[in-house]
C-alpha cells in the first residue's frame, strides 16, 4: 500500500482524536471528588458494573452466616412459654428499640458456645447503655471470638483558632470495651469508601488517617485478623476491588436475630446449635428501618451494610479479588484504539465495510475484556478505547464523505462544463449505467451541429483578440441553450458545436428530439440578441446554420490510450453534419431529418425543405425547416400559404409543375419566412421548359459538405 497524502490526513484525525481522549482520560483521573465525577469516568464506571452485574460471580463460603435485625424480630409476639425460658425474647418482646444491649451479648455467647469460630455485630455502640455490662463480660470472656463496630466521621471541630472539618473515630463506649487500648483490638471501622459515583466497588481493610497520624483496621479487616487468615491484603491500606457474590438479599439471606432465642427454632431449624460450629457469624440490620443501605454496581435494590462486609469478607476467604489495570496499560490501550481505527479506514474503502470491521473490534475488544474479567480477575479500562475507536473511526469517515463530497461537487462542476446539470445528476446518480456506456453500446440518440457560415473569411480581417472575446460570448450563449434543454456538449470543432441527447441520459427519444430542436430554436433566439448587442459595439454580426438528426448511433469512451473523449460515431451523426451543411444552399438556419420531424411534429410547425441525398450517403432524406415552436405564432394567411406550399410539394413530386408552380406562387405571396417558395417556382419553370427524365423521383443530390 502506497502512503498518499490522503493517508496523513486519516493518521493527523486519529492522532488529533487519540489525543483528545489521552488527555480526557487524564483529567478524568485526576479531577475525582465527592461533588464530581467527569461523564468519561461515568461511562467507565457504567461499563465495570455491567461486568459486575451479569459477569462471573464470586464463590461463597459456607462458613458465613448472616443473622439479620428486621422488623419482624422486634415486633412478633412470642408464646408465654418461650418468654419464660428465654430471656432474650423478653427483651425483645418489650418492643422498644434500641434494645437493651445484654441481648448482643446473650446472642454472641449463644452462638460462641455453639461453637461459631466469630461473631460481628455491626453495630454501633458509642454512648453508656443498658446492658452493658453483659456484653462487656462477654467480650473479655471470648476477646478472640467477637467484634463490634466503630464509625469514622468528618464533623466540625472546636479549637482555639475557632471551628472547622476534623475526624473523629467513634469506639464503642469505655463501659463495654472497658480500656483505649482494646479498642482496635475489639471493634473495625463499619465505614466504605465510595468511589465518585457513590458506589461501592472496592474493599478497605485498614484506614491510614494521616491527618490525625493514626491508621485503623475496619470491621473486615478485623475480622481477617481474628480468623489468621493468610491473605496479602489484609495488611493493605489500600482499595482493593472485590468480586460481589451477587446481587443485594440474593445469596447472603439473613436469619431473623428472634429465631436463635426461640428453643422450637433453635432446635429444629439450627440442630439446637450446631449448624453454627466454624461458622462466620454477621448480627446487623437487614431492613430499610435502619437506614443501614448502600448503592453496589447492582440495580435492583441497595444492599444491607452487613451483606456488603459479607461480600468483602468472602472475598478475602475466597480469594476473589479483581485487579485494576495499570495507568500504563489504559494509555496504551487507548492509543492502540486509535491506531486500530486508523488501520481499518486505511485497508477498506467502503464505508460499510469500515463501519463493518469497527464494530467487529468493538466487539472483540468488549468479549476479551469480558473474559479476562471472568476468567483471569482483570477489570480492563472499556469505555475510553472503545470510544477513541468509534470516534476516530467516525472522523476518518467524515473526512472521506467530506473529501468525496467535495470531489463529487469538483466532478460536478466539471460536468456541467459539458452537460446540462439533469444530465450531470443522471450521470452521478446512475453511474453504473454510465460506466457501461463508457464502454460502448447502441442508443437512439439525436445530434445537433451548428456553424457560423463564413466564419474563415472572419478571421482573416478580424482583429484576432476581439474575435476570440466575441467568439466566447457566442459559444457561452449556444452551450447555455444546450444545457437548458437537458443536452450534452459533445465538443467544439473550431467554431462549430455538436450537441447530444441521448448519450449521457436519455428522457426518451421523442423527448431527447424535442430538447434538441428547442436548444436550436434558442440558439437562434440567443445569437440574434447578441448581434443586436455587437451592431452596437460594432463589432461583426454573425450568421449560424443548425442541422438535426436522430438515429442510432455508437455511444461509448473513444481515442487512443493515452487521451479520449466520450462521443458518438455512426451514420445518424454524419447526416446531421450534412444537414447542417445544406442550410447554407437553402439559406435556412435550422434543417432536420425525417427521423427528427416524426418525433417532434406534434409540437413544432415544420416546412418541408427537400428530398436530398448528401455526400456519402445512397438513400435520400426527407429535410424540413422549422417554423415555430407552435402553429399560434403563425398568422392565419401564413397557415393557408404554408399549406398551399405543402400542396405545391406534393405536385411537384407528381410532375405536374404547372399546377405546382400556381401553388408555389400563391404560397410565396402571403409566405415571406424563407425562399423555398421561389427556389420551387424556379425548378418549376425548369422543367416546364425541360422535364425530367421518367425516372426523376425528386430527390437532389449534394455533391459537397
Amino acid at each position: 500500500m502506497k502512503w498518499t497524502r490522503e493517508h496523513s490526513i486519516y493518521a493527523m484525525i486519529c492522532a488529533s482524536i487519540t489525543a483528545f481522549w489521552l488527555l480526557l482520560y487524564y483529567f478524568s483521573q485526576t479531577t475525582r471528588s465527592e461533588d464530581f465525577y467527569s461523564p468519561l469516568l461515568k461511562a467507565e464506571f457504567y461499563c465495570e458494573d455491567l461486568r459486575i452485574r451479569y459477569g462471573r460471580k464470586a464463590e461463597v463460603d459456607e462458613r458465613i452466616v448472616f443473622i439479620g435485625i428486621d422488623k419482624q424480630s422486634y415486633l412478633d409476639t412470642f408464646w408465654p412459654e418461650e418468654l419464660e425460658e428465654s430471656k432474650a425474647l423478653r427483651i425483645i418482646s418489650e418492643k422498644q428499640f434500641p434494645w437493651s444491649r445484654e441481648i448482643w451479648a446473650l446472642a454472641a455467647e449463644q452462638l460462641i458456645q455453639s461453637g461459631a469460630a466469630l461473631v460481628m455485630i455491626d453495630l454501633l455502640f458509642p454512648n453508656l447503655g443498658v446492658g452493658d455490662e453483659e456484653l462487656r463480660r462477654v467480650i473479655r470472656t471470648y476477646p478472640d471470638k467477637i467484634i463490634l463496630g466503630a464509625n469514622f466521621e468528618k464533623r466540625e471541630l472546636w479549637n482555639d483558632g475557632g471551628t472547622g472539618l476534623g475526624y473523629s473515630v467513634f469506639w464503642p463506649h469505655e463501659s463495654i470495651i472497658g480500656s483505649e487500648t482494646l479498642e482496635k483490638s475489639q471493634a473495625g471501622i463499619v465505614n466504605f469508601w465510595l468511589d465518585s459515583d457513590r458506589t461501592i466497588r472496592k474493599a478497605y481493610f485498614n484506614i491510614e488517617m494521616p491527618i490525625i497520624n493514626d491508621s485503623f483496621p475496619t470491621l473486615t479487616g478485623l475480622a481477617a485478623r481474628k480468623l489468621r487468615l493468610d491473605s496479602e491484603y489484609v495488611g493493605s491500606f489500600s482499595g482493593h476491588r472485590f468480586r460481589y457474590v451477587g446481587p443485594p438479599q440474593s445469596v447472603f439471606k439473613f436469619y431473623p436475630i428472634y429465631e436463635i432465642f426461640t428453643p422450637v427454632m433453635w432446635d429444629q431449624n439450627y440442630n439446637s446449635g450446631r449448624f453454627f460450629k466454624d461458622k462466620i457469624i454477621m448480627i446487623g440490620p437487614a431492613g430499610n428501618w435502619s437506614q443501614d443501605l448502600h448503592v453496589t454496581p447492582f440495580e435492583q435494590n441497595q444492599m444491607f451494610g452487613p451483606e456488603v462486609h459479607l461480600n468483602a469478607l468472602n472475598a478475602l476467604l475466597t480469594d476473589e479479588f479483581i485487579q485494576d489495570s495499570s495507568y500504563a496499560i489504559d494509555l496504551f490501550m487507548i492509543f492502540m484504539a486509535g491506531v486500530n481505527a486508523l488501520l481499518i479506514v486505511l485497508l477498506f474503502q467502503l464505508a460499510w465495510i469500515r463501519v463493518a470491521f469497527i464494530f467487529v473490534s468493538a466487539f472483540i475488544f468488549f468479549g476479551f475484556n469480558w473474559f479476562l474479567y471472568d476468567h483471569k480477575d482483570l477489570m480492563l479500562l472499556m469505555a475510553t478505547p472503545l470510544l477513541c475507536l468509534g470516534t476516530s473511526g467516525a472522523g476518518c469517515m467524515i473526512r472521506s464523505f467530506v473529501r468525496e463530497s467535495l470531489e463529487r461537487a469538483r466532478t460536478r462542476a466539471t460536468l456541467e462544463k459539458y452537460v446540462s446539470q439533469n444530465v450531470v445528476k443522471e450521470i452521478l446518480d446512475n453511474s453504473q449505467d454510465f460506466e457501461n456506456a463508457m464502454g460502448g453500446s447502441r442508443r437512439p440518440c439525436t445530434i445537433l451541429f451548428s456553424d457560423i457560415r463564413g466564419f474563415t473569411t472572419m478571421t482573416e480581417i478580424a482583429d484576432s483578440h476581439k474575435l476570440v472575446v466575441q467568439l466566447n460570448e457566442y459559444l457561452t450563449e449556444m452551450v447555455e441553450s444546450v444545457f437548458k434543454n437537458n443536452g450534452t456538449l459533445d465538443k467544439f470543432i473550431g467554431d462549430a458545436v455538436m450537441a447530444v441527447w441521448g448519450n449521457a441520459a436519455s428522457r426518451g427519444p421523442k423527448e431527447d428530439a424535442i430538447d434538441a430542436v428547442n436548444s436550436a430554436l434558442d440558439m437562434l433566439d440567443a445569437l440574434a440578441k447578441l448581434n443586436r448587442t455587437w451592431r452596437d459595439e460594432e463589432k461583426l454580426e454573425l450568421a449560424i446554420g443548425i442541422g438535426v438528426n436522430h438515429g442510432e448511433v455508437i455511444v461509448g469512451n473513444m481515442g487512443s490510450p493515452k487521451r479520449k473523449e466520450f462521443t458518438v460515431i455512426g451514420d445518424a451523426v454524419n447526416l446531421a453534419s450534412r444537414l447542417e451543411g445544406t442550410t447554407k444552399q437553402y439559406g435556412l438556419p435550422v434543417v432536420i431529418g425525417q427521423n427528427v420531424a416524426n418525433l417532434v411534429k406534434d409540437h413544432f410547425t415544420l416546412q418541408k425543405v427537400d428530398l436530398i441525398q448528401v455526400k456519402g450517403k445512397k438513400e435520400p432524406v426527407q429535410t424540413y425547416t422549422v417554423l415555430s415552436n407552435n402553429s399560434q405564432s403563425l398568422s392565419n394567411d401564413e397557415l393557408a400559404g404554408l399549406e398551399d406550399y405543402h400542396a405545391g410539394i406534393d405536385a411537384f413530386l407528381s410532375q405536374e409543375f404547372e399546377h405546382a408552380q400556381a401553388l408555389f406562387e400563391k404560397a410565396d405571396e402571403v409566405f415571406d419566412r424563407n425562399q423555398l417558395a421561389k427556389l420551387y417556382i424556379n425548378r418549376c419553370q425548369d422543367f416546364r421548359k425541360t422535364p425530367p427524365s421518367p425516372d426523376w423521383n425528386g430527390v437532389v443530390v449534394m455533391n459537397t459538405k
